[in-house]
């Protein structure tokens, strides 16, 4: 969301300096070729006083929708984000000579936080989800116990609320895996996004827009992936449509919205955009 932060001023020009990419090369260098340039977080910034409000039209990148057969949705707000780095750590051994119940190993009790995320996440509600996308696991050899494990949690819900039930639950299922093989554990808060309603004020518009089209009561849900909205909601009224895609599926070959479900959004916003 580097577009929308730059251009509402949170953006620190000397914090993407210490961004790097894979050569080595910090924000600002390698975006030298593309006309990036500090000078302009300032020139460039927005003046909301400007701004009436800020629309977005996105596809859901979830197969709800798909499910319901349903070709719109108003999005009333956007869940909040806390992301997650855990390391365990155990005891590197061989894998041949250490038995079963001598092994403090720290890649099992990693799968065991996995497993219990799986099962814990639909508890807390239907909007709250778990994932650990990127493990590090060492020594990473094949006959070798592993001695440590470092993963990512991304945990995402509709309420603050539940974001806090679900920290707490989250600690525990890694204490217990910790606990039951010998193993430490460190599990350290690297992001905090809070829970973002849209504009009120916008979403009876768009139920206005609705009803003279005469289209169907608008379902409403909220929006699981984080987006620019989220960023723009405190500083500008802001709103959100969803549209159906196939089976959900996002940034990928396979993504696919029908024709018609794109163009019934586009009245729905040429309509709630120009009339009164």
């Amino acid at each position: 969301m580097l577009g929308s932060q730059g251009w509402i001023g949170t953006l620190d020009a000397k914090a993407l300096t210490a961004l790097k990419n894979s050569e080595g090369e910090n924000y600002w260098q390698a975006g030298k070729p593309h006309q990036a340039d500090p000078a302009q977080l300032t020139a460039d910034r927005m003046r909301p006083k400007d701004w009436l409000g800020f629309l977005e039209v996105h596809i859901e990148q979830g197969a709800g929708m798909w499910k319901r057969k349903e070709s719109v949705a108003l999005v009333t707000g956007i869940n909040g984000r806390w992301q997650y780095l855990v390391t365990l750590s155990g005891v590197a051994n061989h894998a041949g000579s250490t038995g079963m119940e001598d092994r403090h190993d720290a890649l099992a009790g990693a799968a065991e936080v996995i497993a219990g995320l799986e099962s814990f996440a639909p508890t807390l509600g239907p909007r709250v989800v778990a994932t650990v996308g990127n493990l590090s696991v060492e020594p990473n050899v094949f006959n070798v116990i592993p001695a440590s494990v470092t993963f990512t949690i991304d945990l995402r819900a509709d309420a603050d609320s539940t974001l806090v039930a679900a920290d707490s639950g989250i600690r525990k299922l890694v204490k217990q895996a910790a606990d039951k093989r010998g193993l430490s554990a460190e599990m350290k808060q690297t992001e905090s996004l809070p829970a973002v309603a849209l504009s009120t004020k916008l979403a009876d518009r768009f139920r206005a827009a609705a009803a003279r089209l005469s289209l169907p009561k608008l379902p409403e849900t909220t929006s699981g992936a984080l987006h620019d909205a989220a960023i723009l909601a405190p500083i500008i009224p802001t709103i959100m449509l969803f549209v159906s895609s196939k089976d959900g599926i996002s940034h990928n070959p396979g993504e696919f919205s029908r024709t018609e479900d794109m163009a019934t959004a586009t009245r729905l916003l040429y309509e709630a955009v120009t009339q009164a």
